[in-house]
Order: C-alpha cells, then structure tokens, then sequence
C-alpha cells in the first residue's frame, strides 16, 4: 500500500535486505585488492577456525546449502587456498583444509572484516549494538523455524495454496 506521497513504506524486510547488500558491498570493496569476495571469506575463515572438516559441516557452519558451499570451495581451491583430502572415515566425503596461503590470507581479511563491521555499527551505542543483535537473532530463530516447520510464506500461513495463487492471477 502506498502513502499519501506514492511512497512505498519500508518494511522490516526490505530494511533488512537493504542494510545487508550495503554491508556486502562495504566488504566487498575493502576485499577487492586481495581477490575474495565477503561469500568466499565466511568459509575460508570457518576452515581456519577448524580445520579438516567435511563440506556438509562447512555448509552447516556458514549457514549454506551444499551446491552453494561446493561452488564456493571450487573457486577457493582454484585459488590455491584451501585442498579437499579424502575422508578416511567416509570414501564418499572430502575433508576441507585451508593452505598457508588461505591461513595467510584469513590472517590479512579478518582484521578487516572486524573494522569494517566496527565502522558499519559505529552509528550505535553499544546498548542498541547488544539489542539489535539479540533481535537479530531472535528473528534469525524463528525464520529458521518457519522454514523447518515448511511455513515460509503468508500465503501458506493462510491456507492459500498456490495453486490458487496462480488461479486468481
């Protein structure tokens, strides 16, 4: 629904969207110089974190489906920055390792990523800093659940089905 001005009013979602393209892009342009993109950084750092770990975990850890977190590697190994070694415990899974030169690299980008995200969140006291991370992740919470409970849209909230979503268009 439009406002008096034709003006769309923000919803916390498109806030939300919004606030998180511009913090990828504010990543993106200090991580430019070193060739990683901030969709390549969050896992190269997990695996510095912990080591020798299979793709599934990694896709757990970074909150990522598994094709995405393959692609991802595939261009972090082409790189030279991590190596996939087979999994002793299981012939059909890799294990993911960084290499010194990912280990180098996660060394370089992490100070970055932090002051980059201090510079984002300079604009709030670290009273509204705490809060906003506590809803956050409480929204974090209950998007999850919806999606694992197989209600993700209003329209199924609703009993619509899309079938006649389709119908009425």
């Amino acid at each position: 629904m439009n406002g008096k001005d034709g003006h769309v009013p923000e919803s916390l979602g498109g806030l939300l969207a919004q606030t998180y393209r511009r913090v990828v892009q504010g990543l993106s342009q200090r991580f430019k110089p070193y060739g990683v993109t901030p969709e390549q950084y969050g896992p190269l750092h997990q695996l510095c974190a912990k080591e020798g770990i299979p793709q599934k975990e990694l896709a757990e850890r970074t909150d990522r489906d598994q094709p995405g977190v393959t692609r991802i590697l595939d261009g972090l190994e082409r790189k030279g920055w991590i190596e996939r070694r087979p999994n002793a415990e299981d012939r059909r899974s890799f294990l993911v390792y960084p290499t010194e030169e990912g280990r180098k690299l996660d060394a370089v980008l992490t100070p970055i990523e932090r002051q980059t995200i201090k510079d984002m969140f300079g604009c709030l006291n670290s009273e509204e800093e705490r809060l906003l991370a506590l809803w956050l992740k409480r929204v974090g919470e209950s998007a999850l659940q919806l999606q694992q409970e197989g209600r993700t849209s209003a329209a199924e909230e609703s009993g619509m089905k899309e079938q006649e979503l389709h119908h009425k268009s």
